[in-house]
């Protein structure tokens, strides 16, 4: 169990160092990212949006951006539900930051263009047993990676490039937490090592 614990810590901590000359600032979430406890200064991230970018041209990709921020709420909904419901800590706990980390990006992305994003409230799935959960979570996880592809490949400035080549490398790597959760079964459903606050 150490050593899996010990892989989500490594998939966490090289995903979320994506560029240099990035900004650290506190997380408004001000929850652990490791193993989800409040956090009364909240956490860390990496602040990549400037206040203003010219806007994108393609208002299709506009629209594209705004259906990602809808999939990543109802991501986040989702993955809250299901851990409630079954009282599964792994992997939500080291997700549900990160889902969060997504919508805050992705609506500094739309602040920065003076854009409003068009946000579809989308309904959470019923799952019967955990390993529907996981498994409807992975179809969540894969069904965004080819909208952060095409949204990269177009993207208009180097800023959406970056934030957006972030969150699709977090995105792949849940859909392989999620997957290998769903390989373990109930060994999953374990509270993770807990971590004493680092002081910064």
């Amino acid at each position: 169990m150490r050593l899996i614990f010990a892989a989500f810590l490594l998939i966490f901590i090289s995903t979320n160092v994506f560029a240099q000359g990035m900004m650290w600032r506190w997380g408004e979430n001000k929850r652990c990212p490791l193993c989800g406890e409040d956090w009364d200064g909240g956490y860390p991230y990496y602040k990549a949006v400037p206040d203003q970018i010219d806007r994108p041209k393609n208002e299709k990709w506009l629209d594209l951006l705004s259906e990602v921020l809808s999939d990543e709420e109802l991501s986040k909904k989702q993955y809250d539900a299901d851990r409630k419901k079954y009282n599964a800590n792994m992997p939500y706990r080291m997700v549900i930051p990160q889902e969060e980390n997504h919508i805050i990006w992705i609506k500094e992305l739309f602040d920065a263009y003076g854009v409003k994003p068009n946000i579809r409230a989308l309904p959470v799935q019923k799952s019967d047993n955990l390993r529907e959960a996981y498994e409807n979570a992975m179809k969540l996880e894969e069904d965004l990676i080819p909208k952060y592809e095409r949204l990269i490949e177009n993207a208009e400035d180097k800023v959406a490039q970056e934030v957006l080549g972030n969150i699709l490398l977090q995105t792949r790597m849940h859909y392989v937490m999620f997957s290998h959760a769903l390989n373990m079964g109930g060994m999953m459903q374990m509270n993770p090592m807990r971590f004493k606050r680092r002081a910064y």
